[in-house]
């Protein structure tokens, strides 16, 4: 032992020393500190022993002034547990981010249009979510969300040809969109031919009951019932109705096929233009004001040609953008 804690087992320090005694003790270990102690009893002027408890108690004396308090064991345990659940909570920190991106992701896709197209001469059926069907005819598109056909409200967007097979829901409204008009079911069949651009849009209802009305006079709702067909002015908004009573002229016009009555050539082969996306033309007027009736298909160019050929004694020559009818010799 040194001359510090001689002084310190006779009673002998200044304050000053006291004070160094303090540094001195503050960085000893229990064992260290009974070492002292005992030394201490032994060097004592009546040399009179100490018992052991009496050394404890001057111990936790000299703890109690000289060192810092010693933690509670409750908060021991609370920074164990800390330190145990950091990880957990990065972790979870980190998932709730990747999950929040992801829903984020389905929310978009939620908003986003899903979109059917059909290409030049093409045809194509889907089945929508709510068990309807449309048979989409050649270059259409129809789109709708998720947000806007659903069990509340079933709305669908078109541009081009399709026929609907529309599953019955009276708590579901069916609604056909598009740039010229707007219609309304809640369970029937009926096709649409409503282009962007074109001068007229045409709806026949094959079955049911439909509530229609034009872009251009949306507060005026025509009432359709099965068999009859409405062809609408886009430029004006007016609507004609007329009754289908032939059961093959029907049959035409709700599986999508053309039909013409003493209709201009040239206007025909104006039509077929816009429903093939190729332009159709004769070399030569000798036929181009002739009245044309019949049918023609909208999804078969080969057809199309081959029956008016053979109804003017042509000749069609398709080069692939283009179809050019001359005079046979």
């Amino acid at each position: 032992m040194d001359e510090l804690f001689d002084k310190f087992c006779t009673d002998r320090l200044t304050p000053q020393e006291l004070e160094q005694l303090r540094a001195r003790l503050d960085g000893m270990t229990d064992d260290e500190l009974d070492q002292i102690l005992r030394h201490c009893a032994e060097t004592a002027p009546d040399n009179a022993p100490i018992s052991d408890s009496r050394i404890e108690a001057i111990k936790s004396r000299i703890d109690s002034q000289i060192r810092p308090a010693r933690p509670n064991p409750f908060y021991k345990w609370v920074a164990i547990a800390a330190a145990i659940l950091l990880p957990i909570l990065l972790f979870c920190t980190v998932l709730f981010y990747q999950k929040a991106d992801r829903l984020s992701e389905y929310e978009n896709m939620i908003a986003g249009d899903i979109t059917l197209k059909t290409g030049q001469g093409q045809s194509v059926t889907t089945t929508l979510p709510d068990g309807s069907t449309v048979k989409l005819g050649p270059s259409s598109v129809i789109s709708y969300t998720l947000t806007s056909f659903n069990e509340s409200e079933r709305t669908v967007r078109l541009n081009g040809s399709a026929y609907f097979d529309v599953t019955k829901n009276p708590r579901s409204p069916f609604r056909v969109e598009s740039q010229s008009l707007s219609l309304r079911v809640t369970g029937t069949k009926f096709r649409i031919t409503a282009r962007r651009g074109s001068p007229r849009s045409e709806v026949y209802l094959d079955e049911g009951s439909v509530d229609l009305a034009a872009r251009k006079k949306a507060d005026h709702v025509v009432s359709l019932k099965s068999g009859q067909l409405a062809l609408i002015d886009n430029a004006t908004g007016s609507i004609a109705i007329t009754e289908i009573d032939n059961p093959l002229e029907a049959s035409a016009i709700a599986s999508g096929t053309m039909v013409f009555k003493a209709t201009p050539l040239e206007d025909v082969l104006r039509q077929l233009t816009s429903r093939y996306g190729r332009t159709f033309e004769i070399d030569t007027a000798f036929v181009a004001n002739d009245p044309f009736t019949g049918y023609l298909p909208d999804d078969n160019i080969d057809e199309a040609i081959y029956i008016l050929e053979h109804t003017y004694n042509m000749k069609g020559v398709n080069s692939g953008s283009a179809v050019r009818f001359s005079r046979r010799n």
